[in-house]
């Protein structure tokens, strides 16, 4: 495997930008809107520039084989229709796309985005082969195109880190100002110019099998034999296990289990792919059992991935990512189903049934957004004609505080709405403009608190109506960091939602400070405690502007060295309720970072 030569990048691009020009127009556009992007992130036609760029790149290159594999010519109209229906498409997309600064861009259109981008991906996989070319054929290019894209990856990488380097030593030995953004200007450019060429150069313009070699090279088959079937064995192993521990103890898996599944799925199934052939090669029992048995094994495993989503929809309703891993599971049962069945064994069946799944979850009027939105809105109306709130489809607000669970939930429900943009959702419930309502106590801010105000949920740790804002006045300093082993960026405020697994910072229920916690699933554990209170009552003694304390410079930071743990607590930002009648003040929301020593090994 050596580098290519100057002389046939320059050769082999020309050749692909007459093959592909609306390819290598794609990806020029993508490049220069993410280079845009670097240098200022706030720019949304560049972003919107980027998102076509990036999706033209895999949709033209499908349209385009597509093409081919039909024998259309340059002249035929039929090839040129096909492109231009694509070019609309992504005219259309960009058109409808809203503004992605606004909020909940991301939790929706940048998710839909990722799943159109999928379905684009795997056109490029199935495309030539809509024509009824053999599986063989389908199976051939795709091994080609996979080890194109390895092959491309890794210059792309050797490429980056030798021209890194000269310039690295440029900037040390002659004293050149360089600029630490030119280094992600090259790889931007390596990725999506240099590798998209050497993948696209490396396409046969042939798809029928005399064109491909549909044999295996000693990298692929000890990969599959000997490194892959392995670990996907072991997969199996320990989900086996887990699932006999299930049956055992007859508890419901906890939710962490669906991504062992999908994992071990999505493991399990480019095995199967690569090991399609390979028992034409190798008649090793291992290959041709794998092949044999890959989906009879997954299909209980599917079962308890249904289980696992099932639960966590029941208890919690349905988010768009429960609604992903709930269509991931179908569709695993579908292949699994066919596959298990089937006599052709047909493997595009799974890129084809995907692209059409991804679609289907982030498009149409049954896509994870809408049908999620519907689901939370059901709970919170449930919950408000539960606790009197709610009376013929309005919202009421009957005398006495709303506290409690159930009081949580709604909160946490309307900030999930708020995140998305779609709070305007509950204006129907109300006989005045959302933004009409009266303004809440200070500290809950925004129309979540309006509504949280309007139907008397209060604080878990009293009110808001005498909070103090601590800032650093001026840039942040985090002073010496050295030795510590990791850090978080914490937010955290009495609504946050934990993670599912993993260690994270909480508020403390009495407000003293920070909680360390680990995570498993439903049960949690405290590591260790940082108390606040001694360094909130020194910045309650400092002089008040505006009800505010602003922190003289390297007075943000202050360590803790607890049972388990030291830790440096640096403040970008926080919120405290000072004591009453001698009482202690009360943390009630802090933005920051925390690194983090661990004394046990």
């Amino acid at each position: 495997m050596k580098i290519p030569s100057l002389l046939f990048l320059v050769r082999a691009t020309g050749a692909v930008v007459r093959r592909f020009p609306l390819v290598a127009a794609a990806a020029v556009t993508a490049v220069i809107a993410l280079m845009g992007l670097t240098e200022n992130e706030q720019q949304p036609v560049l972003v919107k520039l980027w998102m076509m760029g990036q999706l033209g790149v895999p949709l033209f290159t499908g349209l385009h084989t597509f093409a081919e594999s039909r024998g259309w010519q340059e002249q035929n109209w039929r090839r040129w229709a096909v492109l231009a229906g694509g070019l609309l498409l992504l005219a259309v997309y960009y058109a409808l796309l809203p503004d992605p600064l606004g909020r909940g861009f991301g939790e929706t259109e940048g998710v839909r985005f990722v799943g159109i981008l999928l379905a684009a991906h795997l056109v490029v996989a199935v495309a030539p082969y809509l024509n009824q070319l053999r599986i063989a054929d389908f199976w051939a290019y795709n091994k080609q195109l996979f080890a194109a894209w390895i092959v491309g990856a890794v210059f792309t990488v050797i490429l980056w880190g030798g021209l890194s380097l000269a310039l690295l030593a440029l900037e040390r030995l002659f004293k050149v100002d360089i600029r630490e953004t030119l280094y992600v200007h090259m790889f931007i450019l390596l990725a999506g110019l240099f590798h998209s060429a050497y993948l696209l150069h490396h396409l046969p313009r042939q798809y029928a099998e005399e064109a491909t070699d549909t044999g295996y090279n000693a990298v692929f088959k000890n990969l599959c034999k000997y490194i892959l079937i392995p670990i996907v064995g072991l997969y199996f192993l320990i989900l086996y296990a887990y699932a006999a521990r299930i049956l055992v103890s007859w508890e419901l898996p906890q939710g962490w289990i669906s991504s062992l599944v999908i994992g071990f799925s999505v493991a399990g199934i480019f095995t199967y792919l690569l090991n399609y052939q390979l028992p034409l090669h190798d008649p090793s029992p291992i290959v041709r059992n794998y092949r044999r048995w890959f989906w009879w094994i997954l299909l209980p495993m599917v079962a308890l991935l249904m289980v696992a989503v099932y639960r966590r929809i029941d208890d919690f309703g349905v988010t768009p990512q429960r609604f992903m891993v709930a269509t991931i599971a179908v569709w695993l049962l579908v292949n699994g189903l066919y596959f298990a069945i089937s006599r052709t064994d047909n493997i595009k069946f799974i890129p084809l049934t995907l692209a059409l799944f991804a679609l289907f979850s982030v498009l149409g009027p049954f896509n994870a957004f809408v049908v999620s939105q519907r689901s939370q809105m059901g709970i919170l109306e449930d919950l408000l004609i539960k606790n009197n709130r709610m009376l013929n489809g309005k919202i009421v607000t009957p005398q006495g505080d709303f506290t409690g669970k159930d009081a949580q939930r709604v909160t946490d429900i309307f900030y999930w709405l708020d995140q998305r943009d779609a709070l305007g959702l509950v204006q129907p419930w109300l006989d005045e403009p959302l933004d009409s309502l009266p303004a809440a106590p200070k500290g809950n801010y925004g129309s979540v608190g309006r509504l949280t105000h309007l139907l008397g949920i209060r604080s878990a740790r009293d009110d808001y109506s005498n909070l103090v804002r601590v800032a650093p006045n001026g840039l942040v300093n985090t002073g010496n960091i050295r030795g510590y082993q990791t850090w978080y960026r914490v937010e955290a405020d009495e609504y946050m939602d934990p993670p599912g697994i993993g260690r994270y910072f909480v508020i403390d229920n009495d407000g003293s400070g920070l909680v360390y916690r680990e995570r498993h699933g439903s049960r949690y554990e405290d590591l260790d405690r940082i108390d606040f209170r001694p360094k909130m009552k020194e910045w309650l003694e400092s002089e008040l502007v505006d009800d505010a304390v602003y922190l003289p410079a390297n007075s943000e930071t202050f360590d803790f060295n607890g049972r388990r743990i030291e830790a440096r607590i640096v403040v970008e930002e926080l919120e405290l309720r000072p004591g009453e009648n001698g009482g202690e003040p009360a943390l009630m929301r802090f933005r920051g970072l925390v690194f983090i020593k661990d004394k046990i090994k």
